[in-house]
């Protein structure tokens, strides 16, 4: 076992399974999977080096090395892939996820209803010195494009999460 991870240096390490190993970092932390695990689990979801970050990858590991944890583990695992990589797991398994199976699945298609339009990202309430009373002032992106940016005050009693700009809004000017 290394002493070095893609995360940094290893200050911690402990033996999940055999050929499993959780190390941690000073910053970060993960799974590494022995070489003949790593060949266990499917190509489009095999991480080179067999290392799986502690956030969302470590599910892979999980998931397609189910015999070395406990069963409430990998079904966490599953629901985590299917809403982290829904493309992956549709190709892979062949099937097509419903929008209800997969958070993921519901941000592609929410990206693909709204692609070029802008979708607030931040807002401030009439609260902020600078947005009159009654309304939201928010900065709006761009959805899957340039990601360029929108500064517009919206009517309060209009204001619902997310929300997709219109046109109807008025712009910002004074947000800085």
């Amino acid at each position: 076992m290394t002493s070095y991870s893609p995360w940094g240096a290893v200050q911690d390490r402990e033996a999940v399974a055999k050929g499993v190993v959780f190390v941690s970092t000073p910053s970060h932390g993960g799974l590494h999977v022995s070489a003949s695990l790593n060949k266990m689990i499917p190509e489009p979801f095999r991480h080179e080096g067999g290392w799986y970050e502690e956030d969302v990858d470590y599910n892979i590991a999980v998931f397609f090395l189910p015999h070395l944890f406990k069963a409430e583990q990998v079904e966490r695992a599953r629901q985590a892939i299917k809403n982290e990589y829904p493309l992956q797991w549709e190709r892979h398994f062949n099937v097509t996820l419903a929008p209800e199976e997969s958070r993921g699945k519901r941000e592609i298609i929410f990206r693909q209803t709204n692609r070029g339009r802008y979708q607030v990202s931040a807002a401030w309430g009439d609260w902020h010195e600078k947005v009159p009373a009654g309304m939201v002032g928010a900065v709006a992106r761009k959805i899957d494009e340039d990601g360029s940016e929108q500064w517009v005050l919206i009517p309060k009693p209009d204001y619902t999460i997310p929300y997709i700009l219109t046109g109807a809004e008025q712009a910002w000017p004074d947000h800085a």
